[in-house]
């Protein structure tokens, strides 16, 4: 059996970063308003959206984040360490306890205007963001919005108040009867 050796160049700009691939995952930058289109996840029981749960700050404040495992049904030591600290009933328990909650990221699948060639990308948001895209997606003047053919566009905009250390996302969607609707 003979060498791939183009296999072998591929697998050495993979490891080394040289390949140009696109990203599957987009994050809305500061300053600019985007109109995405969120499509169905397939196998996901009808639901456009994926919840997960994380541990942030386990190990230093710089450390990244720890999927937590019971929610998969695995066995889980912070989710152990959590509840015993509050059973312990001190208040330092349970300030401890406080910040080894896990923290909820909702994902969604979508497609960017204007950057339709990159694909289908997924859309990593906090529990304010999912929020308004329930209480949008509930609201019964708008139907299904993440039909790819007659569902309906929403506007993400990031800006960053002075002082904030953080950006504030906002999503929009146009009025039902104002036709502004894109098709995809």
């Amino acid at each position: 059996m003979a060498i791939d050796f183009d296999a072998i160049r591929k697998k050495l700009n993979a490891l080394s970063g040289q390949n140009k691939k696109s990203s599957v995952t987009w994050r809305p930058e500061e300053g600019k308003d985007y109109n995405v289109r969120i499509v169905p996840i397939p196998n996901n029981g009808g639901q456009p959206f994926v919840d997960r749960w994380y541990y942030y700050g386990i190990g230093g404040e710089k450390a990244s984040a720890i999927l937590a495992p019971y929610q998969f049904g695995k066995k889980d030591p912070i989710q152990d360490l959590i509840t015993k600290l509050r059973e312990d009933d001190s208040d330092a328990s349970k300030e401890l306890a406080k910040k080894l909650y896990p923290k909820m990221r909702t994902y969604a699948a979508v497609i960017v205007r204007g950057e339709e060639e990159k694909g289908v990308r997924l859309w990593s948001f906090g529990k304010m963001i999912y929020q308004d895209l329930l209480k949008l997606m509930l609201d019964e003047d708008y139907g299904d919005i993440t039909d790819p053919e007659s569902g309906r566009d929403i506007k993400v905009t990031v800006t960053k108040q002075p002082g904030k250390t953080f950006a504030d996302t906002k999503t929009l969607m146009s009025r039902p009867d104002s036709g502004s609707v894109m098709s995809p």
